[in-house]
């Protein structure tokens, strides 16, 4: 607010030395040792209009002003005794308020700053050629007193103001607080709630701490003559706007321009007006909610203008929508909850039920006893937690309901009035038979595991055989405690062994074994896919995704959903399709070709690797993030020649399976030592081929049949492959040509996997086929 107005008016008064009705005839204490300067001085401001003390020396001054208490003091600096400069400091605290004005007739820089400092309000110098510089000084002087005396009193109405609206939006604010109470302690979701409210409250009180925000004072037309440093920021304005013609009723919104016009007028009036919201107007055509107290202004018994506080509502009007879209929230909420919620007062009256339990009941049972309208009880259940709900205490439980034999859930907690204790007890109730039916389920499971667990370790001591796994040795006990915690987890597996060690038996061991046995075990061959239809191969596509689909098809983890999918040769899937089926591994999904939904399936992965994925790894091939998720349960399988005893067991077994209806040929001791003696390159695939050209070849030399076996001995590079032999094949004396040439390729395959070692790849590659059909003999031949 600009004194502009008000100060003028002061100074006309004063130079028509009349008497203010405020304050008062004005009076000078004037203080000079020079008689005659003293006394024409007392003369001059007589005839103004003032009442003029005089002092000839400082200490009678200081009693002067301390009796007298004049408006403004005229000082000399040099007189006998104390000086002006002594007199400034005392009379600094006797009459801090009161102006000093210096005059002396030495006319030093040095005194000069030194009366300023004192409080010296100006400083005069002798001789005074013109009475009217001493007049202005004076004036001036009484002028910024005056105005320092109403800017203190304007604070601290101002103050008294504040306080007053502040006070009153705490309580609006209270009041909405415990108006939102009852509804936000029935939000099931309460602690997404409370921090919705805390964060509301935190917006009120920090609109609290900022107001007022606005001050702004008008005169009687209507211009806008003052407002505060935060209003012109929040309006838009400069200064320099303020100091030209700006009515204020440009800065409210046209449709309320008439309104807030009207009030203008009755303030001037004198009527008492209530605070009033209206719809400010921005420099820049923006607008926002205001509120608006005013108070008119009085100058000399009559109105002149009006000043006020105005208050931006925008942060109160958003909180106010945003309660009002979290009740409208939460109340839905509350409707499409599948659980029961209730409250109850302290003497088990219901006074809320939600839709849910309504229709559950078949009626809105308000009113009536809990025990009796929901358990259907003569008294208060045995489990009812109302006293601990008195008490402050929230209450889980379990409980099975007395009317419909099913199992429940439910969370007691108390409702608080604001100030008191628990009124009344919130019950939220979840059906929970299914859980509980899941959990026995479980529990008859783990039994019936347990079990099985205790039936194997007697197969395995009894008859060396682990399920499908055929031996008893001290690591394949081993392997086998390692595929039971793999049975019973779900976590993603991996199993490590050599070729021909039986990765995948290891695997199926553990579908088998798990509670996923019903489900599909889909083997999947990694290495046998070309590159260009892996991604169609595991994912499917739908008809259409490309040239050639003519309808849909279901990948390796749609096939496997409920069951296991076993990715043998795991190192052989490249690193693009690596970060594809990282995602499904993840649990994330995946969508097939051309499709646009994402699918879910249920699977347990089982991998298998016969190379080291460190390294490939460190080369790049293999990405850490897959690594990580794979290699969980590691499962690592002995080579044969790290179980030599279980070769008996294995060589039986082979021999009983390929007799078929014929009696098993007895094995030669010397030939049962050779073969626990080789080294077994390619394990228990290359025995179970050795065993299977001795059953079906019938050599009566067992001894040249060992050494037919690439593995016999220590491997020392590759051997060169020894010529096909072909006598009586299955049993025959004079076999077909097709079955000669049948004989003779699965020879052949099997010589140059042992020569290289398995290596598949280099295998194909002599053979001039690709891997897929070389894997498919493999299979064919059964090797």
């Amino acid at each position: 607010m600009g004194p502009q107005g008000a100060s003028s008016y002061s100074l006309l008064r004063l130079q028509d030395a009349r008497m203010d009705p405020y304050s008062g005839q004005m009076s000078v204490l004037i203080i000079d040792d020079d008689e005659a300067i003293c006394k024409a001085l007392g003369n001059y401001f007589e005839d103004l209009g003032f009442i003029a003390y005089q002092a000839d020396a400082g200490l009678e001054g200081l009693d002067v002003l301390l009796e007298c208490r004049p408006d403004a003091v005229l000082v000399d600096l040099a007189m006998p005794g104390m000086g002006g400069l002594e007199f400034l400091a005392r009379a600094r605290e006797i009459a801090p308020e009161t102006p000093m004005i210096v005059v002396s007739g030495t006319g030093h820089l040095e005194d000069a700053v030194e009366a300023s400092r004192l409080g010296a309000v100006d400083y005069i110098t002798k001789p005074i050629l013109d009475m009217a510089v001493v007049e202005n000084s004076v004036k001036r002087a009484l002028e910024h007193s005056r105005l320092k005396r109403e800017n203190k009193d304007y604070s601290e109405r101002l103050e008294d103001l504040v306080l007053t609206r502040t006070e009153a939006l705490r309580q609006r604010t209270q009041a909405l607080e415990e108006a939102n109470a009852h509804l936000t302690e029935e939000m099931t979701h309460r602690k997404k709630t409370e921090e919705a409210l805390r964060a509301s409250e935190a917006r009120f009180r920090e609109l609290a701490d900022l107001l007022p925000q606005t001050v702004f004072e008008i005169d009687g037309p209507g211009k806008l003559v003052f407002i505060n440093k935060h209003g012109l920021r929040t309006l838009g304005y400069a200064q320099e706007d303020i100091e030209r013609d700006i009515q204020a009723i440009q800065m409210v919104s046209p449709e309320d321009r008439k309104r807030i016009g009207q009030i203008f007028s009755r303030l001037l009036k004198g009527e008492v007006i209530s605070p009033n919201e209206y719809t400010a107007l921005r420099k820049d055509g923006s607008q926002f909610p205001a509120m608006m107290y005013s108070s008119p202004v009085l100058h000399q018994g009559r109105i002149v203008g009006s000043r006020g506080v105005l208050f931006d509502l925008t942060d109160l009007k958003r909180t106010e929508k945003a309660l009002r879209d979290s009740q409208a929230r939460l109340s839905a909420i509350i409707e499409v909850f599948e659980g029961f919620i209730y409250t109850c007062t302290q003497d088990y009256r219901i006074t809320f039920t939600n839709k849910k339990l309504q229709q559950h009941l078949g009626k809105d049972c308000v009113g009536e006893l809990c025990y009796q309208a929901l358990y259907g009880q003569d008294s208060p259940c045995e489990r009812c937690a109302m006293d601990q709900a008195a008490n402050g205490e929230t209450v889980r439980q379990e409980f099975l309901g007395p009317l419909d034999g099913r199992w429940y859930y439910s969370v007691d907690t108390p409702v608080r009035e604001a100030g008191d204790g628990a009124s009344c007890k919130q019950s939220i109730v979840i059906d929970i038979t299914d859980r509980k039916t899941a959990e026995e389920a479980l529990r008859k499971s783990e039994a019936q595991l347990r079990e099985e667990n205790i039936r194997l370790r007697s197969s395995i001591k009894r008859s060396g055989r682990f399920g499908s796994i055929i031996g008893k040795s001290e690591a394949m006990e081993q392997v086998y405690e390692t595929i039971l915690k793999a049975a019973v987890s779900t976590a993603s597996v991996i199993i490590y062994g050599e070729s021909g060690t039986g990765k995948e038996l290891a695997a199926r061991t553990i579908h088998e074994m798990s509670q996923r046995a019903q489900g599909p075990f889909i083997p999947v061959h990694c290495g046998a896919i070309p590159p260009n239809l892996i991604e169609s191969e595991f994912f499917g596509y739908k008809k259409g995704a490309f040239t050639g689909a003519d309808q849909d098809k279901p990948g390796f983890l749609a096939s496997a959903d409920k069951g296991t999918l076993f990715l043998d040769e795991v190192g052989e899937i490249p690193p693009a399709m690596q970060v594809k089926l990282l995602r499904a591994i993840a649990g994330d999904g995946y969508t097939p070709l051309g499709g646009r939904e994402t699918l879910y399936p249920d699977i347990r992965f089982v991998a298998a690797t016969n190379r080291d994925l460190f390294d490939l790894m460190e080369q790049g091939a293999l990405r850490e993030d897959f690594f990580y998720r794979i290699h969980i349960l590691p499962i690592h399988l002995p080579p044969l020649r790290q179980r030599r005893e279980d070769i008996p067991l294995l060589v039986r077994h082979f021999m009983e399976k390929y007799a078929g209806d014929q009696p098993v040929p007895p094995m030669p001791p010397d030939f049962l030592k050779s073969l626990q003696k080789a080294y077994w390159r390619g394990n228990v695939r290359e025995l179970e081929s050795a065993v299977h050209r001795f059953t079906t070849l019938r050599e009566t030399a067992p001894q040249s049949l060992a050494d037919s076996s690439p593995g016999s001995g220590a491997p020392k590079g590759a051997r060169p492959a020894s010529p096909v032999r072909l006598p009586k094949l299955l049993g025959k004396e004079e076999p077909t040509l097709k079955e000669v040439a049948a004989a003779a390729e699965r020879e052949y395959i099997l010589q140059l996997l042992e020569r290289y070692k398995w290596n598949r790849s280099r295998a194909a590659e002599i053979l001039g086929v690709d891997r897929r059909t070389l894997f498919r003999k493999i299979k064919e031949y059964g090797l």
